[in-house]
């Protein structure tokens, strides 16, 4: 991952926040958890350069309270915490502070993208932050998927992963996620195509990438992966 990003997302991430309750802002986090003005010049010119990929990634929420959201443009609280292996610790899954999307109209539909390197990969989620009492170890705990993105491929597809939760009401209205009790990955190329062609027009359509999930066995494969 780089470094570098979150530190630029801060001055992208749109704060939409007018016309909730005080006690509702009061309770949760108000800073966006999601960019959707897509990439960044120096971040298309890398992809060019054959130095990162864009890899596109939809989360798809089904509960007892029916679909839900994924995430949410004005309410921390209410986005599904997604996270990617990090080199500089061995591989383990690290929480991504600031998602990116490319529209509201992607977003709506739980589309994402990370921008990384050639290699070893692995992406997991999990329940909002705001509602889950674990800390780091729930990375450790969740289903990883694991994926490598092959050199000169400047768009991958890496699959829409379908997350069975538990909801219940919330106190401000509405329903939150608690805790997540399937997963599947399912494979949309033709759509990931379609957005990749409105997109990123000047980049080739995207190369279909699959994630294998990795059980709770296998997490000691993380700390060997290294892009």
């Amino acid at each position: 991952m780089n470094s570098s990003r979150p530190l630029r997302f801060l001055s992208r991430i749109r704060r939409g926040i007018t016309g909730l309750a005080l006690p509702a802002l009061l309770a949760c986090i108000t800073t966006a958890c999601v960019s959707v003005d897509g990439p960044e010049q120096d971040e298309l010119d890398s992809v060019r350069a054959g130095k990162d990929t864009i890899a596109l990634f939809r989360v798809v929420i089904t509960s007892n309270a029916g679909a839900l959201p994924p995430f949410s443009e004005t309410l921390e609280s209410q986005c599904m915490s997604v996270g990617l292996s990090d080199p500089d610790a061995e591989g383990a899954v690290a929480q991504i502070d600031s998602l990116e999307s490319f529209s509201d109209e992607t977003l709506e539909q739980g589309w994402l993208y990370f921008v990384l390197p050639p290699g070893k990969h692995s992406v997991a989620v999990n329940p909002p932050g705001m509602y889950d009492p674990r800390g780091d170890e729930r990375w450790s705990e969740a289903a990883h998927w694991a994926f490598v993105i092959p050199k000169d491929t400047p768009v991958v597809y890496l699959g829409s992963l379908r997350v069975h939760c538990r909801a219940e009401a919330s106190d401000f209205g509405g329903v939150r996620i608690r805790d997540i009790r399937a997963q599947k990955m399912r494979d949309e190329s033709s759509a990931a195509t379609a957005i990749a062609a409105k997109h990123l027009p000047d980049l080739p359509a995207p190369v279909t990438v699959l994630p294998k999930r990795l059980f709770r066995r296998e997490s000691t494969l993380l700390r060997s992966q290294t892009n």
